[in-house]
């Protein structure tokens, strides 16, 4: 399978020839959803299905499942429903760790896959309250997409 890359992949072109042969006009012809045989999806991968959250004492562990054609994902946190979302990290792992958080504080984070051809969509996201009782850690997680 040939190997391609972001610079390739934006220059990639696919030709179909038509032609007739009743007369001498132009014919035009529009393909979509056009697929080639022995190559990967030249798409974006999708978001991860589920974003799961454990809230410890000034961290929070993330972690999802794996989304098809990715290759890594971006972690991004805001402390405001619906951002704007600070980049965190690109993981290969299906996991984070976020650290130095302030317990007591609300963030939410989104999760998105990427692979050669681009970043895919933030769906995922998870809200998380973290409050410190007594060495006690309670968490509030929604996931939706």
């Amino acid at each position: 399978m040939p190997e391609l890359g972001p610079a390739f992949a934006a220059a990639l072109l696919v030709g179909v020839a038509v032609t007739a042969h009743n007369n001498s006009r132009l014919c035009m012809a529009t393909f979509d959803n056009v697929s080639l045989p022995g190559w990967p999806n030249l798409l974006p991968p999708p978001a991860p299905s589920a974003l799961m959250a454990a809230a410890g004492t000034g961290r929070v562990d993330l972690a999802w499942p794996a989304a098809t054609n990715a290759v890594s994902y971006n972690v991004k946190r805001a402390t405001l429903n619906g951002g704007p979302y600070v980049f965190l990290a690109n993981v290969t792992a299906t996991n984070y760790t976020d650290t130095d958080l302030t317990n007591g504080t609300t963030y939410y984070y989104v999760v998105s896959a990427t692979n050669g051809f681009g970043e895919g969509a933030e769906r995922v996201r998870a809200r998380l309250s973290q409050r410190a009782l007594h060495r006690l850690t309670h968490y509030i997680l929604q996931t939706s997409s």
